[in-house]
């Protein structure tokens, strides 16, 4: 009964850190969202901010993943997807959280930050495989071959 206990608040801890990483993640792509729009980046050049962008934030995202989960499959998709969903309902209550006067006209700039969402998005999902693939390496045992002997043996006379 004690192990079952134990796996379960194992799980129970694995879900839930998955989640606030999610959410953590959602809120750092809003959040670099808003500082393009707020500094008129986004209509510049978008290939080196989206490529700037999706590396630095593909090493944040790998970094937090390495030091707080574990190396299991299982957290690709126990980030990504609810990234997704997080992300959009930031997304939609942004104008709540960040104020700012913007032309509703402006189709351009929303294509533009859409790439850069889905920049945002696929960053997480590399993050996720290859901070997993890191903590799979980490966590690994390793086995050291033994060592030969190779000192000479002297015989004494």
């Amino acid at each position: 009964m004690n192990k079952i206990n134990n796996k379960c608040l194992k799980i129970l801890k694995q879900i839930s850190t998955t989640q606030l990483l999610s959410i953590v993640f959602a809120i750092i792509g809003e959040l670099y969202l808003q500082l393009l729009i707020s500094y008129h980046l986004a209509s510049d050049n978008i290939l080196l901010l989206s490529s700037v962008g999706i590396i630095f934030l593909t090493v944040l995202y790998t970094s937090l993943i390495y030091f707080f989960l574990e190396g299991k499959w299982m957290n690709i998709p126990l980030i990504f997807i609810p990234h997704v969903i997080y992300f959009f309902i930031i997304f939609i209550k942004s104008p709540y959280l960040f104020p700012m006067q913007l032309d509703p006209n402006d189709y351009g700039g929303g294509i533009l930050l859409l790439f850069v969402t889905f920049c945002q998005c696929m960053s997480v999902l590399i993050s996720s495989i290859v901070g997993t693939y890191l903590n799979k390496e980490r966590c690994k045992p390793k086995v050291y071959a033994p060592v030969p002997n190779t000192k000479k043996e002297t015989i004494s006379k």
